[in-house]
């Protein structure tokens, strides 16, 4: 009985050896995968905080050369507009058109405009606090449409757009504001470069819609272009990358600012059927109700809008 119960014994002990060295290379092995986690960790980490500097210098740069075109941008403006000005007094002892009138106004207004636009993007990629106040963004959608429509008939491109809003308020700047949908459907336009002239269309949308993070208000820009390559996606709002041949890679980076400095976000898709689809969600205007939030919005624009003055008075506003 004694000699049978030794064998025992060693096959138990002989057992817990081969238990014991199973789980100390379990172990070692369950080491080493976590400190191969966290070197693939810290090296993510590493490559993210690279990116983020690099990213930090190209708007660094574009803030610099933002800087310099709003400098030598700013001259020819003013020539502009001292130009319109001199005309409109040339011609004020000399019968005149309304035809005439509208023409110097136009040329007063989009001088101006661009001259804001300039500024305003200097600030925006210098980090300044931009002007901020009740925003309709339909007024501004219906703006856009109209600076859109003879650009969409010169390159043969059908505008469609629909308005599921009677009113989408927010906080935020009317210039920048429109800066994005301009830049979006200008890139759209430019999508559609080689698209058959049958197959052109851009669509802007306007919307209410509620998402995780609150009510908000929705644009959408789509067309029928060449869509969103695989390799582009995950950089396409880096500032200073680019696909097209000529462009600068600053516009969708502008953009993406824009609207993240307003709270809100934007994403891009490829369009089913061919195209891409641009969307930018904004939070809706807080804590007020519609009509109080409307007599704010027309005090502000009493304050803030541009009022051509005569161009016989000569002069800036």
């Amino acid at each position: 009985m004694r000699f049978a119960v030794q064998p025992r014994r060693q096959r138990a002990a002989m057992l817990l050896i081969v238990v014991t060295a199973v789980l100390l290379q379990a172990l070692t092995a369950a080491a080493w995968l976590w400190q191969r986690r966290q070197r693939q960790i810290a090296e993510a980490r590493i490559t993210q905080q690279r990116a983020e500097l690099a990213r930090m210098g190209r708007f660094a740069l574009a803030g610099e050369l933002s800087a310099s075109i709003a400098h030598e941008v700013a001259q020819p403006l003013g020539a502009i507009l001292s130009n319109a000005d001199a005309a409109g007094m040339l011609l004020a002892d000399r019968p005149r058109t309304s035809e005439l009138d509208s023409i110097l106004t136009d040329i007063r207004r989009d001088a101006l405009r661009a001259n804001q636009v300039v500024q305003r993007l200097r600030a925006l990629l210098q980090k300044h606090t931009p002007t901020r106040g009740p925003l309709d963004l339909k007024a501004i959608f219906d703006e856009t449409l109209e600076l859109l429509r003879p650009e969409a008939r010169r390159r043969q491109i059908t505008l469609e757009s629909r308005l599921a809003a009677t009113h989408a308020l927010i906080m935020g700047d009317h210039v920048q504001m429109q800066q994005v949908l301009l830049n979006l459907a200008i890139n759209a336009m430019d999508a559609m470069e080689h698209t058959p002239p049958a197959r052109r269309t851009l669509f802007l949308r306007l919307a209410l819609a509620t998402k995780l993070t609150g009510e908000g208000c929705e644009l959408t820009v789509a067309d029928r272009g060449h869509g969103i390559p695989d390799e582009a996606s995950e950089r396409l709002f880096d500032p200073l990358y680019t696909t097209k041949p000529h462009g600068m890679g600053l516009g969708l980076a502008i953009v993406r600012n824009i609207v993240l400095a307003h709270g809100g976000f934007v994403s891009a898709a490829n369009r089913e059927g061919g195209g891409s689809v641009f969307t930018v969600w904004l939070p809706a205007l807080p804590g007020q109700s519609t009509a109080r939030a409307l007599r704010e919005l027309e005090n502000a624009e009493e304050k803030t809008t541009f009022k051509a003055r005569p161009a016989t008075q000569g002069g800036h506003p």
